[in-house]
């Protein structure tokens, strides 16, 4: 009896390994005209083969895809040989561009001034041309007014030019107090003192008629450094030693004189 038993369960086992072959070695279209009757879905009836996924055509290598092939059957002379790019030079964050260079010539500003900065005309040719009134611009800082007022050129200049040679040898390269502190004119208008009215470009700077007028003390250090840069002076050192060098400065151009004794 037990013998009989184990005679059925092999066979059954047979046929279901029998069963189980069967579907990794036939196609479903097969099988399905063999038998039409039977159809049979299994999970992996779908899967490759073992042979499909394990043929030998298969290999570690991976395939080349089409655009990298061509290029490497060409010969190596018809390669393209790739340039080596320049070095990137990272910029100074400190660095600072030059300036552009400046023009020696300016506009005139005055009919006393010539197109250089902070040169002016001579008493000769401002003369000969009877240019004999300096004008400038003042303005009272109580009222608020401006208007213009002259200077004669002949006698405010012999009145500066006796000063220096009076004083000279006690002045000691220095500007004196009267002109560290210059005495201001009289507004027309309220009676209290007026100043000048100097330009914020050095270049347009009226020149000439602070010397007239004896007011160049109104002007900052760092504008007359830049009439005493332009015309070749000493420019270093307190203000009162700036301020003497642009006076004698302006009164050797007008002289047209390279020493103030000749």
């Amino acid at each position: 009896m037990d013998k009989g038993k184990s005679k059925a369960f092999e066979e059954q086992d047979s046929d279901f390994l029998k069963l189980n072959l069967n579907l990794f070695s036939s196609s479903p279209s097969s099988s399905s005209s063999s038998n039409p009757d039977f159809q049979y879905s299994h999970p992996m009836q779908n899967l490759a083969s073992p042979d499909t996924i394990f043929s030998p055509s298969s290999s570690s290598t991976p395939a080349l895809s089409p655009i990298t092939q061509p290029l490497l059957n060409q010969n190596p002379s018809q390669r393209a040989v790739l340039s080596p790019q320049p070095p990137i030079i990272p910029q100074n964050p400190n660095h600072v561009p030059l300036p552009a260079q400046r023009s020696e010539t300016i506009p005139v500003p005055f009919p006393w001034a010539t197109d250089r900065r902070a040169k002016l005309k001579s008493l000769r040719w401002l003369g000969d041309n009877q240019i004999l009134t300096i004008t400038g611009t003042v303005q009272c800082r109580t009222c608020d007014m401006s208007y213009e007022i002259g200077f004669n050129l002949v006698s405010k200049f012999v009145e500066v030019f006796n000063y220096i040679a009076r004083n000279d040898d006690n002045l000691y390269d220095r500007a004196p107090v009267v002109w560290m502190t210059p005495r201001l004119p009289i507004c027309k208008n309220c009676g209290i003192s007026v100043r000048p009215v100097i330009s914020e470009h050095k270049r347009s700077i009226n020149w000439l008629f602070l010397f007239l007028g004896q007011m160049l003390g109104c002007c900052t250090l760092e504008q007359l450094k830049y009439y005493c840069k332009h015309t070749g002076r000493f420019r270093t050192g307190a203000k009162d030693r700036i301020l003497y060098n642009t006076y004698l400065g302006i009164c050797k151009r007008l002289l047209e004189l390279d020493d103030l004794d000749n």
